[in-house]
């Protein structure tokens, strides 16, 4: 578990207050599959991914898609709104990571292109 800390060109806001790191082919694989809901301050982040599928899922995500810029720092290279279940994504060849969030997060966060996210252990943050 970890926080994603968005950064704006004149601040900075909390993004994820509870990440899960779906860092394996297993853990990429079910990513959110089973889940009844995702609360606002939740987020799945998929490492080594460009494309995700939201089949057996029972509510729609926002999806983010991350260019890791350096050890826990990320651009956000794409942006995909209110993905609904049984979907394939949009492919993103510019991304090597992508965030699933609770449908509605891009606008109600004003999240845009070019972006950046911080990624923060619980102890540091």
């Amino acid at each position: 578990m970890g926080y994603l800390i968005l950064s704006k060109a004149d601040s900075e806001s909390l993004l994820v207050k509870r990440l899960e790191v779906a860092d394996s082919f297993f853990k990429r694989f079910l990513g959110l599959m089973f889940k009844k809901s995702l609360a606002e301050d939740e987020g799945m982040l998929l490492t080594k991914t460009r494309q995700i599928h939201t089949f057996w899922m029972r509510f729609p995500i926002d999806v983010l898609y991350l260019r890791k810029i350096a050890k826990n720092k990320y651009e956000i290279v794409g942006l995909e709104e209110n993905l609904s279940p049984w979907r394939i994504s949009m492919l993103n060849f510019h991304s090597t990571d992508v965030l699933e969030l609770k449908t509605g997060s891009i606008a109600k966060k004003h999240i845009e292109i070019g972006e950046e996210i911080k990624y923060c252990s619980e102890k540091k943050y």
